[in-house]
């Protein structure tokens, strides 16, 4: 029917499960306008990849923001812009043997805060 509703909130939980299109506005600035699913293809270029292992692992490689032991293994943070996924998981593999992987996306409430500090905010 052709109706819009604007709906203002910081719930980024409502926003991805109710919005089609979104316009976040910082210090009185639109600074995106556009489909949730656009702004993750543009800023979500960040993976948290979880190795469940018994191995030790150390990986310095260009594209590793963080990484960190947990209790079953390790979790890194990889930039894909520089390192893919593909690549990371050869690096590891070829070190270890691993039990399990899981690989996430960065959320929507880190990529917010991404734009914001590219728009200084």
């Amino acid at each position: 029917k052709k109706v819009t509703i604007i709906l203002t909130t910081h719930d980024m939980a409502d926003i991805e499960a109710l919005a089609k299109r979104i316009v976040l506005i910082g210090k009185g600035k639109v600074l995106y306008d556009g489909s949730l699913l656009k702004l993750k293809h543009k800023y979500d270029t960040n993976k948290k990849i979880k190795i469940i292992t018994n191995d030790k692992l150390t990986i310095k490689k260009k594209g590793v923001l963080s990484s960190k032991k947990i209790a079953d293994g390790y979790e890194f943070v990889i930039d894909c812009k520089t390192l893919n996924v593909s690549d990371f998981l050869n690096v590891v593999t070829k070190n270890i043997s691993i039990k399990d992987i899981e690989i996430d996306n960065e959320s929507i409430d880190d990529i917010i805060v991404d734009l914001y500090k590219e728009y200084e905010i």
